[in-house]
């Protein structure tokens, strides 16, 4: 599967008129304080995102994000719990299978494709060695990634690997839409460590 996360808005906060175009709209003062994140420093979504702004446009942008105020925390759940009640205006790393459920459930939120770009990342199934039931975990793999079962996950607004399948919901589609550069070189992997310090800017 693939793994988009991008900013999500509270509509009743945050009018169609004053939806950021760019990430860097972000960074306009009025949005200080409304602002909630997936702690970057871990695996979840708050990492592609946070380290594709890095190498997109430095780590002054990190520090003028940083002067936001974000809160930052370690599960999505509480997060947009809190965007939905308008604890917050500005969810910035949402991901497409939970914004797709609560807005079909009539929470006033909106996912926001920005021009600059989305963050995405994979994410792997394993059949793990001397699993107690592999059959059934092989079932499951074989079906996940079949025409019918990628049209079924579809419909959750995960992303689609399977070729004949299209996306279904508007936030997991990616025609014509921008990625956030990835850290995938030896290079960049290596600086990992030294670059989530940074992130402590934001605590």
């Amino acid at each position: 599967m693939l793994f988009r996360s991008s900013l999500t808005v509270n509509t009743t906060l945050v009018p169609s008129d004053q939806e950021p175009r760019t990430w860097k709209d972000i960074l306009d003062p009025k949005w200080k304080g409304k602002i909630c994140m997936d702690d970057p420093r871990g695996s979840g979504p708050g990492n592609p995102v946070m380290a594709g702004l890095q190498i997109l446009y430095g780590e002054e942008f990190l520090e003028k994000l940083a002067a936001q105020k974000p809160f930052f925390a370690t599960q999505a759940g509480p997060l947009l719990a809190g965007l939905v009640r308008g604890e917050y205006a500005l969810y910035l790393s949402g991901v497409t299978r939970d914004i797709v459920k609560q807005r079909q459930d009539g929470a006033p939120i909106k996912y926001v494709k920005l021009a600059d770009g989305v963050g995405i990342s994979q994410n792997a199934q394993a059949l793990i060695k001397n699993a107690p039931h592999p059959n059934a975990a092989r079932l499951w793999l074989e079906w996940s990634l079949s025409e019918e079962g990628q049209t079924e996950l579809a419909k959750t607004g995960d992303g689609i690997v399977h070729k004949g399948v299209k996306a279904q919901t508007y936030e997991a589609d990616l025609d014509g839409v921008a990625l956030l550069p990835r850290v995938d070189t030896p290079e960049q992997f290596a600086q990992i460590a030294e670059r989530t310090k940074k992130y402590e800017i934001g605590r």
